[in-house]
């Protein structure tokens, strides 16, 4: 599952990135599981085709809520797209 999620987050983040800005990706373990995020500049007029991914922010919802773990409403904060994601670790 951390497989997918990940490539999912990097698949949107490709897709909407500025091209000359970095994608940040970060994967930790806390006391409440293990988080994973991804951050990057937004700009939709570079938007390129992606391959790969299932479907989107909807297949990682849908992940998501299959083994328990929380999904932040993804959004844009000064001018930055940021998905995370919380996963139970038991």
């Amino acid at each position: 599952m951390i497989f997918a999620l990940v490539g999912e987050f990097l698949s949107n983040a490709l897709k909407y990135a500025s091209v000359d800005q970095p994608i940040s990706l970060e994967i930790k373990v806390g006391e409440n599981g293990l988080e994973i995020s991804c951050r990057n500049v937004v700009n939709p007029a570079s938007a390129i085709p992606v391959l790969g991914g299932k479907t989107g922010l909807s297949f990682i919802h849908e992940v998501c809520k299959l083994i328990g773990a929380e999904f932040d409403v993804p959004g844009i904060i000064n001018n930055m797209l940021v998905l995370r994601a919380l996963l139970p670790i038991k």
